[in-house]
């Protein structure tokens, strides 16, 4: 195989695994690992978290995240906020520096500190 066919070959590969600092979404398995340790997530957590992963470093608003999660049905104001509390809990539960950040005014992110 020359090398522009191993170049096009590697761009159509699809993306397996989302990563940021020691956090690696496995999206074949869909597991998620922190710090090598299996995290168990809600589903809608694991939405969260992929789309916080695509967009990082960016910022994502509110609007986008319930939004991507239940399209045009308006969700009741406080599920995000539960949700959020919850993924927080199980993403940086354990460990030293939490990376799931709010923005004031701006939304959601991933950071590491």
């Amino acid at each position: 195989m020359n090398a522009t066919a191993q170049v096009n070959e590697a761009v159509l590969q699809p993306i397996n695994r989302l990563l940021f600092d020691d956090l690696v979404y496995d999206l074949q398995r869909n597991e998620v690992r922190r710090g090598g340790r299996l995290l168990r997530l809600t589903p809608i957590g694991r939405k969260i978290l992929e789309i916080l992963l695509r967009e990082s470093p960016g910022v994502v608003t509110r609007e986008e995240l319930e939004h991507a999660i239940w399209g045009e049905e308006t969700p009741s104001y406080n599920i995000l906020k539960v949700h959020i509390h919850r993924l927080r809990q199980d993403v940086d539960r354990n460990f030293a520096l939490p990376i799931i950040v709010t923005i004031p005014g701006r939304g959601f992110a991933l950071r590491s500190r």
